[in-house]
């Protein structure tokens, strides 16, 4: 998987068939409350206190 690619339904089934046991993604961004508001739970640093 390239970044910035795109993954729907099927082409995650293919990957799943082909061996793949799991997709990891990474969310980067400048503003870090953008990044936690996309996927909850990446915005670490303000978690950590």
């Amino acid at each position: 998987m390239m970044n910035s690619m795109h993954l729907d339904d099927h082409m995650a089934d293919d990957l799943i068939a082909a061996g793949l046991h799991f997709i990891a993604f990474s969310l980067d961004a400048a503003d870090e409350e953008l990044t936690d508001s996309l996927r909850s739970g990446t915005n670490l640093v303000s978690r950590q206190g």
